[in-house]
């Protein structure tokens, strides 16, 4: 396993850990699924790094094929981060980050990304680190460029289905409508933090 020491002070130890090999997935895995059940992704989007036996098989399938990079990073022996990443050809997919939210203020999540671009920039192999869809402050950070992207759905014309899409868009307004309204009391960050603690 490749490791990595980084002391910032005489009472905070940093241990940042790579994981890209079949037989280092298992300590990954032991270190990642217990701080991944913890994150607000898993918690309230069930969008966690998974854990099932089919995901691990599949996660060990591209480690064999050198498609995989996965970083854990620690603070005094606790894992508080960690990074997975499938290697498509020569790109890079943002699959799944979690992180502690009571190491929040650290910004445990901006510290590993950081790492990881600089060992995959010295790896000089890949050419995109794929971010994927979405919108966030942390993709703004790093990422230097965008690409416009749509999910289409081909709908018959039928009154069912006319009915669906009014729903969703007044649905999608109400959301919208209530975010605004939330803001401008003051109360949206706070829900937001207290979605995420």
């Amino acid at each position: 396993m490749s490791t990595e020491n980084y002391t910032t002070s005489a009472d905070a130890n940093l241990d940042i850990r790579s994981y890209h090999a079949p037989d280092q997935l298992d300590a990954f895995f032991a270190a990642a699924l217990p701080l991944s059940n913890q994150t607000y992704q898993a918690r309230l989007l069930d969008a966690g790094l998974p854990g099932h036996a089919a995901f691990r098989a599949e996660a060990e399938a591209l480690a064999r094929t050198d498609s995989l990079r996965a970083w854990i990073l620690f603070l005094h022996g606790k894992p508080i981060a960690y990074l997975y990443l499938p290697v498509v050809e020569d790109v890079l997919i943002y699959a799944y980050l979690g992180y502690d939210q009571g190491q929040a203020q650290l910004s445990p999540g901006t510290v590993l990304q950081m790492h990881a671009l600089e060992q995959l920039f010295a790896e000089q192999r890949f050419r995109y680190f794929d971010f994927t869809e979405g919108d966030g402050a942390h993709k703004a950070l790093f990422g230097t460029h965008q690409v416009q992207c749509a999910t289409l759905f081909l709908l018959a014309p039928s009154i069912a289905n006319r009915a669906v899409l009014t729903s969703h868009r007044a649905f999608n307004a109400g959301v919208e409508a209530t975010g605004a309204w939330l803001e401008r009391i003051g109360a949206k960050a706070k829900i937001r933090k207290l979605l995420r603690g």
